[in-house]
C-alpha cells in the first residue's frame, strides 16, 4: 500500500507567482506584502485559484483543496480521495492548469569556526559584532527555534514595523516571526503542536539558527568557559517549523505541501535569506519539481536561498538531492575546523615525559559494562598478545586465571564479539579493556554474544584506532611499567582543519551541475541546543549551510541592493581554495567536486571586487577533441575609482586546456565579457577534468571553479553485465553462466564484470567513465540477499556502487535490475521500514516499493511457483504484453525461484513518482498483498502535452531471476524475455514531418515519418495544429497522414507525437506557412548531429492557386557550417554571400524542390543550435521558415565483438 495518508498533489496554475511577477522590489520594512500592486495582483490570483478550486471539485469527485499558494508558487495543494492516476491526469486537463506535481518527503540534513570563515574581519567592516547582519532577516525552515535559548535572546533588538508575525507567543524581537505547518492526517505528538520545538524534537533548528545569527555569549560547557557567537549576530530570525514528529509517522519529516506554504509565507513576510538545511532524494530532475518553482520565485524576489548539500557523501554524485542539488541555490558542503570540544580520550601517563603522539588519543566507548563517567587510572596496562607467546592474542577464549590482575588489558579486534573479549579479560583480573581496532577509526560499540546479560560485565571497555594501538603497545614494550588513563571529560582538542567531512555530499549533482558551490565548517560545531547543558556539537552540511546563511546576511548588509545572484557570486568568487583536504593527514587536496569554489570567507565576500556570472562552469557532456566557449560576465562592484586591469589565469587538473584573454579591464560599476574557451585533448579518456579560473589584480582576486565531464567517444559494448549473485561466497550458485549464453544469442554485444570477486573494497563496480561506455547495464543478483554491512568486510554492491549506478542513470543510462531478493541485497539504508526504507537507488531510480518476500506463499518459504504452469504474465497495456513465464522447479531453468518479492510501482511514500513508473509483470495463482506485481519500469518520454522529460534514464526491475525461467514451447523463453526488456530499454523513436507545401481552402496533406531504433512497430500518431495560442485541431490516427484545410494565410504550428509497440513516444514540431496561391516547407534531415556531420535542407515551393504566381527563395548557409552542394532547377548559389537563391513564376498546381547540403564545422561547441532561415515571397506575401539542429556531445558505435571481459 501507499502511505496511509491520502495522496496529495500540487497543482500549478498558469499565471506567475507574486514573487516572480514583481521581482526583487521588496519594501525595506515589510517586504512584498506592503506593495499595493503586489497585493492587488495577489487578489487576482486568489480569484483565479477560487475558480480552479471549483473546477477541481467538479472534475475529481471527493478531491479537496487543502492549501493555496500565491507568493512563492501560484497553485493549490489537493488531497485526492484515492491513489488514482486518472484523477491526476484529469486535474492536468483543467483549463489554466500548468502542471501537476506529486509531493516529496524531506528530512533534516545534519566557537572556533568564526575565525576560519573570516567573520570577525567582516564584523569590523560592518560596525562591530553586535551590528553584524543588522537589518537582515534570515528565515529558518526547520524543526522550530527555541526562543528561550541565551544565544537567541532579544537583548537590544526591537520589532520592525509590522512585526511580529505568526504565533506571537513564540516570537521575540530577535525571532520576529513564528509559524508552524502540520499535515491534517498526521497530527503532532503531544507537546509538539507549536512553532517551538517540543520534548520529542531534535535541536536541529535551534542549533542552525544560532550558528547563523546567534548573539555573543560566554557558555560553560563541561567545565570549560567558551565564547560563542553566530556569524551574523545582529540579524533577526524568522521561524518556519516544517518538521515535527507526527502521531502516524513518528519521525521528523516534512512534505511538499507544507514546504511550499512555508516558502510562500517567508516571501510574504519579507525574508532576506532563506536557510533550507534539509534534503531529499528526487525521483525526477530537480528543475521539474514544485519546490524548484517556489525556490526560483524566492530568488526572483531578491531573496538569497542557501541549502545544505546533503549528508550522503563521499560517493561521486551524492549531491544529487533537493534542494541542494538544484542549480540556482547556494549549496554548501561541510569541512572540519579546529579546535573542537572532544570527550573520551586515552593518555599514556608514564614514565617520564610521554610523547605527544601518546596523548589525546580519541576513544570509542562500549555501550555495555561499567560506564566511563570519571577519569579511570593512571593504571598499568598489558597487551594480551604478550601472554603465552601470543596464544591468547584475540582473547576469544578463557585466559589464565589472574594473568591480568589489576591491569588494563589491550586486546586486538577480531574473530569474536567485543563482549567475549571483555568478559574473558575481566575473568582474568583486568580492571578495564582497550580494544585495538584494525582500521583507522574509532566507534562506540554494542554488546553481542553470550555475555550480555545484566551484571555479566562490570568493567569499562573502550576502543582506539589501529595506529594508536600500535603506538601504545610499542611504548609498553619499551616500558613494561608504563601507565595510562581513560578520561571521559571534554577537552579542547586540535584537529586538522579544512578536511572535507566524509559524509559531505560530492558533486556533480544529477550529472549536470557543479555542486557543492562552496564549503564551510560543519563538523563538531558547538552551538545552541535543547539538552540540559544548552549547548552541543553537531555535524552536517546543515551546520555548514547555516554559516553561509549568516555570511549572506553580512553581504546583504554591506550591499543591500544585491539579490541572490550577486550574493552567490560574491560568496563563491571569494571563497578560499587553499588548505582544503580530503584526508585528515592533509596529503590529498580537495578537488572542485568536493569543495566547490572553496572555503567560505565572509570578510572577502562583503568586499568582493568583482562579480562573475556564471559563478561556476559545468560542462556535463563533452568529448575528446571538442572545444566549448563560455562567456564570463564580469562586473566591477566599486562605485568610484580608476580603471583596473585583472589578469586571468587557470590552474587545471585533467586533460583539458583553458584559453582566456590575458586580462580584462573594468571601471566602477561597469560590466565586461571575458570568453573562456575549454578544449579537451584529443588524447583524453573518459572522466572528469577541473580547473580554477582566477581573475587577479593588486586590488583583489576572485575565481570561478570549472568541471568538465569527458564522455566516452565509443561504446565498449552494448551491455555491461554486473554479476552480483554472491556465487563467490558460501554455497551461492553462479547464474551468470545462465545469462551469458542468452546474451550471446541476442543482437547485443556485452562485457562481463564480476563485482563479487572485488569484495573488501568500498567500490566494487567500474568507475563512472567506464560505466558510461555501455548503453545498458544488467545487474544480476541471483540468490544474493546479503546487503552491504552484513559481514565485517565490504561486500557488493556497496553504497558507493549504488551511487555510481544512480550517477550513470542521471547521465541518461539504461538499467535492467534482476533478482528475487534484490530489495534485500541492495538494502544499505539503515531505515527499518521494509516498504519505503530500502536503498535510494531501489526507490528513486527503480521506482519500486517492496510489499512481501514471497508473492506465492507469504507464510511458507518452501513454496514456489508450480512446475509446468504459468507463474508470471505480462500486463496487456505494457511492453511485456503476451509474455507468459514458467518459473517452476522442473525444467531447464535453475529452479531457484522460492522468494519472489511482490513489489508495487512508486518508491516514494507520497506517490511523487507514480507518473513515471508502471507495472509490467504480474504473478498468477499467487497470494498477493496488492496486485501481485513482479516487474516495474521507470521512464519518461516526450508527449504532445509535455515535451520536457522529468528524467532522462530508463530502468526496468524484475523481482525474480531470469535464470529461473524454463524454456517451454508456447511460453516465453529466457532469451525472449531478455530481448523484450533490452529492446524496451534501448528503443528510441524518431519522428519528423515530411516537407509539405500548404495552400488555402483545399485539404493539405500532412505526413509524418517515424521509426523505432529496435524495429518496433509504430502504432499510432497524435496531431495538434495551432495558430498562435489557438488550437485548431487535435486528433489521432493510426496512419502517418492526416489532411487539413488551412483557413487563411499565415503560419501554423504542427506538432505530431508518434508511439510504438513498446510504448515509447517521440514528438516533433514544425511550422507550415499557408499563402494565397502557394506554400512552402523547409525541413532538415537531422534535428541532432555531431561536428563533421552533413545536413541536408529541403524546401518544396508550390503554387496551389488557380493563377500563375511568382515564388522566390533565399537560403543562407547557416553559421557554423560550410557549403557542400545544392540542387534544383533554376537555383543559383552565390559563394560571396554564401546564399542559395531561386525565383520563378509557377503555373497553377506546380511545385519546385530545392536542396542545400552543408557540413557542420569541427569546432562548433557542443550544445550549439544550427539555425537555417529560408526567406520566401509568394505573390505579395513574404514570410520566413526556420529549422534547427542541435549539436550533440556523444555518439555510440556498437562493437562487433561479443563477450569481452573487462580487466
Amino acid at each position: 500500500m501507499q502511505d496511509a495518508e491520502e495522496r496529495r498533489v500540487i497543482v500549478q496554475l498558469e499565471a506567475p507567482a507574486v514573487a516572480q511577477a514583481f521581482g526583487p522590489g521588496q519594501d525595506a520594512e515589510q517586504g512584498l506584502a506592503l506593495q499595493a500592486e503586489a497585493s492587488a495582483y495577489r487578489m487576482d490570483l486568489e480569484a483565479e485559484q477560487e475558480a480552479a478550486s471549483v473546477a477541481v471539485a467538479s472534475t475529481v469527485a471527493g478531491a479537496e483543496v487543502v492549501e493555496r499558494y500565491q507568493w512563492a508558487f501560484n497553485g493549490l495543494a489537493v488531497r485526492l480521495p484515492d491513489d488514482d492516476e486518472a484523477a491526476v491526469a484529469a486535474l492536468a486537463e483543467i483549463p489554466g492548469v500548468r502542471a501537476v506535481f506529486d509531493e516529496i518527503t524531506y528530512r533534516p540534513a545534519l566557537f572556533s569556526s568564526l575565525a576560519m570563515v573570516g567573520a570577525p574581519a567582516a564584523w569590523s567592516a560592518l560596525g562591530g559584532q553586535a551590528q553584524a547582519g543588522a537589518g537582515v532577516r534570515i528565515a529558518v525552515l526547520d524543526n522550530g527555534i527555541d526562543i528561550t535559548h541565551p544565544m537567541l535572546a532579544p537583548n537590544a533588538f526591537s520589532y520592525p514595523a509590522g512585526f511580529p508575525l505568526g504565533d506571537e507567543r513564540f516570537t521575540t524581537p530577535k525571532v520576529i516571526a513564528a509559524r508552524v505547518y502540520f499535515r491534517p492526517t498526521d497530527p503532532p505528538l503531544e507537546g509538539e503542536g507549536t512553532p517551538a520545538p517540543g520534548p520529542d524534537s531534535a535541536p536541529h533548528g535551534t542549533h542552525v539558527a544560532a550558528v547563523a545569527a546567534g548573539i555573543p555569549v560566554t557558555a560553560t560547557v563541561n567545565g570549560l568557559s567558551l565564547a560563542l557567537s553566530g556569524v551574523a549576530p545582529g540579524a533577526q530570525l524568522m521561524n518556519y517549523r516544517i518538521f515535527y514528529r507526527g502521531e502516524r509517522t513518528g519521525v521528523e519529516e516534512a512534505r511538499s505541501t507544507e514546504v511550499l506554504k512555508a516558502l510562500d509565507d517567508a516571501i510574504a513576510d519579507g525574508a532576506d535569506v532563506i536557510l533550507s538545511s534539509w534534503e531529499s532524494a528526487s525521483p525526477r530532475l530537480p528543475f521539474v519539481t514544485a519546490e524548484a518553482s517556489a525556490v526560483q520565485a524566492a530568488i526572483d524576489a531578491g531573496i538569497v536561498v542557501v541549502s545544505a548539500a546533503g549528508n550522503q557523501g563521499p560517493a561521486y554524485g551524492s549531491a544529487s538531492t533537493l534542494l541542494g542539488g538544484y542549480d540556482p541555490t547556494i549549496s554548501v558542503g561541510a569541512v572540519t575546523k579546529t579546535p573542537i570540544l572532544a570527550r573520551n580520550h586515552l593518555d599514556v601517563t608514564s614514565p617520564g615525559d610521554v610523547p605527544a603522539f601518546l596523548q589525546n588519543l580519541p576513544l570509542g566507548v562500549a555501550l555495555f559494562g561499567a560506564p566511563l563517567e570519571d577519569v579511570f587510572g593512571p593504571t598499568t596496562f598489558i597487551t594480551v598478545g604478550e601472554i603465552g607467546g601470543g596464544a591468547f592474542r584475540l582473547a576469544c577464549e578463557p585466559l589464565p586465571a589472574g594473568i591480568l590482575e589489576g591491569q588494563i588489558a589491550l586486546i586486538e579486534r577480531g574473530e569474536c564479539p567485543f563482549a567475549d573479549k571483555v568478559f574473558y579479560a575481566q575473568q582474568a583480573g583486568a580492571v578495564a579493556v582497550v580494544i585495538l581496532n584494525t582500521e583507522e577509526a574509532v566507534m562506540d560499540f554494542a554488546c553481542s554474544g553470550e555475555f550480555c546479560a545484566p551484571g555479566r560485565i562490570g568493567i569499562p571497555a573502550v576502543m582506539v584506532s589501529q595506529s594508536a594501538g600500535e603506538r601504545i603497545a610499542s611504548w609498553r614494550t619499551l616500558y613494561p611499567n608504563a601507565t595510562l588513563q581513560l578520561d571521559p571529560r571534554a577537552r579542547i582538542t586540535e584537529v586538522t582543519p579544512g578536511v572535507v567531512w566524509e559524509n559531505s555530499a560530492r558533486g556533480p549533482a544529477f550529472m549536470r551541475y557543479l555542486k557543492p558551490d562552496l564549503v564551510a565548517p560543519g563538523v563538531s560545531v558547538l552551538s545552541a541546543s535543547r539538552t540540559p547543558m544548552r549547548y552541543e556539537q553537531m555535524s552536517g552540511t546543515s551546520v555548514a549551510a547555516a554559516h553561509v546563511a549568516g555570511a549572506a546576511a553580512l553581504v546583504l548588509q554591506a550591499h543591500p541592493d544585491w539579490g541572490h545572484a550577486e550574493v552567490k557570486a560574491a560568496l563563491m568568487g571569494t571563497a578560499d581554495t587553499a588548505n582544503l583536504w580530503v584526508d585528515a593527514e592533509a596529503t590529498e587536496p580537495a578537488g572542485v567536486l568536493a569543495r566547490g569554489a572553496g572555503l567560505l570567507d565572509a570578510a572577502a565576500a562583503t568586499a568582493a571586487p568583482l562579480l562573475v556570472d556564471p559563478p561556476s562552469i559545468a560542462l556535463a557532456e563533452i568529448q575528446a577533441g571538442q572545444a566549448v566557449t563560455v562567456p564570463l560576465t564580469v562586473t566591477d562592484t566599486r562605485t568610484s575609482g580608476a580603471e583596473i586591469a585583472y589578469t586571468l589565469s587557470a590552474s587545471v587538473e585533467g586533460m583539458i586546456s583553458v584559453e582566456m584573454p590575458g586580462d580584462v579591464r573594468v571601471t566602477p560599476g561597469a560590466t565586461v565579457t571575458a570568453p573562456v574557451r575549454v578544449t579537451v585533448s584529443t588524447a583524453a579518456g573518459a572522466g572528469d577534468a577541473t580547473a580554477d579560473l582566477v581573475l587577479s589584480s593588486a586590488s583583489g582576486a576572485v575565481h570561478v571553479p570549472l568541471w568538465a565531464h569527458i564522455e566516452p567517444a565509443v561504446e565498449a559494448a552494448d551491455i555491461l553485465l554486473i554479476d552480483n549473485d554472491f556465487s563467490n561466497f558460501d554455497t551461492f550458485t553462479d547464474y551468470a553462466r545462465v545469462i551469458t549464453p542468452v546474451l550471446e544469442a541476442l543482437p547485443y554485444s556485452y562485457s562481463y564484470w564480476d563485482a563479487d570477486v572485488r569484495f573488501d573494497n568500498p567500490q566494487t563496480i567500474p568507475d563512472l567513465p567506464t560505466l558510461q561506455r555501455y548503453g545498458t547495464i544488467i545487474w544480476l543478483t541471483g540468490d544474493n540477499k546479503s546487503p552491504f554491512g552484513t559481514f565485517v568486510v565490504d561486500t557488493p554492491l556497496t553504497p558507493i556502487d549504488l551511487q555510481l549506478l544512480a550517477d550513470y542513470l542521471d547521465g541518461g543510462g539504461r538499467l535492467l535490475a534482476i533478482g528475487q531478493n534484490l530489495a534485500q541485497a541492495s538494502d544499505v539504508n539503515p531505515n527499518p521500514d521494509p516498504v519505503f526504507g530500502r536503498a535510494d537507488l531501489y526507490h528513486f531510480y527503480l521506482g519500486a516499493r517492496w510489499l512481501q518476500g514471497n508473492v506465492f506463499a507469504p507464510n511458507d518459504a518452501a513454496m514456489r511457483p508450480r512446475s509446468s504452469e504459468i507463474a508470471v504474465v505480462g500486463l496487456g497495456d505494457s511492453p511485456m504484453r503476451q509474455v507468459a513465464l514458467d518459473l517452476g522447479l522442473e525444467g531447464d531453468g535453475e529452479g531457484n525461484q522460492t522468494t519472489i518479492d511482490e513489489i508495487a510501482p512508486g518508491g516514494v511514500p507520497d506517490g511523487s513518482d507514480l507518473d513515471l513508473v508502471a507495472p509490467i509483470l504480474q504473478a498468477v495463482d499467487a497470494r498477493p498483498i496488492e496486485a501481485g506485481y513482479v516487474g516495474v519500469i521507470k521512464w519518461d518520454d516526450p508527449t504532445l502535452e509535455d515535451r520536457v522529460q522529468d528524467i532522462v534514464y530508463r530502468s526496468a526491475y524484475l523481482s525474480f531471476g531470469v535464470e529461473g525461467v524454463n524454456n517451454r514451447d508456447g511460453l516465453t523463453s529466457r532469451a525472449q524475455l531478455l530481448a523484450r526488456a533490452l529492446d524496451w530499454l534501448n528503443d528510441e523513436v524518431t519522428v519528423m514531418l515530411v516537407p509539405t507545401a500548404a495552400g488555402l481552402v483545399d485539404l493539405s496533406r500532412l505526413e509524418a515519418s517515424a521509426t523505432s531504433s529496435v524495429g518496433a512497430r509504430i502504432t499510432g500518431y497524435r496531431w495538434r495544429i495551432a495558430r498562435g495560442e489557438e488550437v485548431l485541431l487535435e486528433t489521432s490516427s493510426s496512419a502517418p497522414v492526416i489532411h487539413f484545410a488551412f483557413p487563411e494565410a499565415g503560419e501554423y504550428t504542427v506538432t505530431v507525437e508518434a508511439r510504438d509497440a513498446l510504448g515509447h513516444t517521440a514528438v516533433t514540431e514544425d511550422v507550415v506557412t499557408a499563402v494565397p496561391g502557394g506554400g512552402s516547407t523547409l525541413a532538415v534531415d537531422r534535428t541532432e548531429a555531431l561536428p563533421g556531420d552533413t545536413l541536408e535542407y529541403r524546401t518544396v515551393l508550390q503554387n496551389t492557386g488557380d493563377a500563375a504566381t511568382t515564388v522566390s527563395l533565399t537560403l543562407a548557409v547557416p553559421a557554423g557550417t560550410t557549403y557542400v552542394s545544392h540542387s534544383g532547377a533554376g537555383v543559383s548559389f552565390d559563394a560571396g554571400t554564401n546564399t542559395l537563391a531561386f525565383s520563378a513564376e509557377l503555373a497553377p498546381n506546380t511545385s519546385v524542390e530545392v536542396r542545400l547540403v552543408v557540413r557542420i564545422n569541427d569546432d562548433v561547441a557542443p550544445g550549439t543550435v544550427i539555425a537555417a532561415t529560408g526567406r520566401y515571397t509568394a505573390g505579395s506575401q513574404t514570410y520566413e521558415r526556420i529549422v534547427r539542429t542541435r549539436v550533440l556531445l556523444r555518439t555510440w558505435f556498437t562493437l562487433v565483438a561479443n563477450a569481452a571481459a573487462l580487466p
